[in-house]
């Protein structure tokens, strides 16, 4: 029987050169939508860079359905794995459409071919916003900027999508679609899919589990269905 997507840490640890130090944590993300909760500074943003392959643990290690990153090769890795950052801004000038045949590279290595292009259509269609395709990315709204990023996540083949609060901006109609669409692609694909956001009521909603992080340490983990949301938010104020 073929093996599920995971990812597996080990003891992984992380300080910083400012000295704000991460883990150790253990846990193991299965597939479906998984949310990291906490504060501002907790060490969210962190944890989900270390799983992005962004930051290198200290110690530990880190495992994508059982080989060690340590052991996969690069192209591997990328072609797996996509992050996606909302706060990521372009230093060019480029339309919609390049920028998600970028977000492609790990499979059409430079020469896009009409499977890349028909990822994109498709992933611009089921957002709403293929109009925007020839745009450059500097004319759209905000608002419209998290949705190419989401694009970008679904126009991928990846087995772990990894985002840092991908409904950052939107409004509470786009952002429950966007948390919608993220566990509905995670039960399709079988897909890990691990959300940092600061929506409790989104990620009690469509996430299987939430964790809860505390001044980098991992201080609960349990099936979103275990809270409610007052008791999430009570959880995350007395930390």
């Amino acid at each position: 029987m073929r093996r599920k997507p995971d990812i597996k840490l080990q003891a992984v640890t992380y300080r910083s050169r400012l000295g704000f130090s991460l883990g150790p944590i253990t846990h193991t993300f299965p597939v479906g939508a998984t949310a990291v909760l906490g504060r501002n500074g907790s060490g969210k943003s962190t944890l989900l860079r270390l799983l992005a392959h962004l930051l290198p643990p200290d110690s530990g290690t880190l495992e994508f359905s059982g080989r060690n990153q340590k052991n996969m090769a690069p192209t591997t890795l990328a072609q797996q794995l996509c992050w996606i950052s909302t706060h990521h801004h372009f230093a060019f000038d480029q339309s919609v459409r390049d920028t998600l045949v970028f977000g492609r590279y790990p499979w059409h290595q430079g020469y896009p071919k009409q499977q890349d292009e028909e990822a994109i259509d498709q992933a611009l269609e089921r957002l709403g916003i293929s109009h925007l395709k020839p745009r450059s990315v500097r004319e759209i709204s905000s608002g419209e900027m998290h949705k190419v990023h989401l694009a970008r996540a679904l126009c991928s083949e990846a087995k772990y999508l990894i985002l840092d609060e991908p409904s950052a901006s939107l409004d509470v109609p786009a952002t429950r679609e966007v948390f919608a669409m993220l566990a509905a692609e995670a039960a399709q694909k079988q897909q890990v899919v691990i959300i940092a956001t600061h929506d409790l009521l989104m990620a009690k909603t469509y996430c299987r589990e939430l964790l809860l992080i505390r001044k980098g340490q991992l201080v609960a983990a349990h099936p979103s269905h275990e809270f409610s949301v007052e008791q999430l938010s009570d959880l995350i104020a007395s930390h």
